[in-house]
């Protein structure tokens, strides 16, 4: 996948902000994001490490998804549970608890915990 250069990565932005990011800009961020995940689950494909340093920014603030190296193509929704599946902070509780199997919903909670990090 070849994209336009990013100006920077939402961790950079969410880190220089010295208080919560503004609510309508929050909702933008995660709109775009939703998007992109809808996309690729919608193409049978997990991306399993969704966090504010794979989120890209570019110009006005439009958001895409980077970092695919642990993006996984699913067929029946239910993946086998191996140590690279995303990132501790932003791993669904199912993961933390020792399930043996997920499915796609792990990146809707992902999802949720980025959210929560930009308020």
């Amino acid at each position: 996948i070849v994209f336009e250069e990013a100006l920077t990565d939402l961790h950079v932005i969410i880190k220089k902000q010295k208080r919560s990011l503004t609510m309508p800009l929050i909702v933008r961020c995660a709109r775009d994001v939703l998007r992109g995940v809808e996309y690729l689950h919608g193409i049978k494909v997990v991306h399993r490490d969704i966090k504010p340093a794979n989120i890209l920014v570019f110009k006005e603030m439009k958001l895409k998804l980077g970092d695919f190296g642990l993006a996984r193509e699913f067929s029946d929704d239910i993946m086998t549970v191996r140590n690279e599946v995303s990132t501790l902070w932003y791993r669904a509780p199912e993961l933390i608890m020792g399930a043996s199997t997920y499915n796609s919903k792990i990146d809707e909670w992902s999802v949720g915990v980025l959210i929560l990090e930009m308020l």
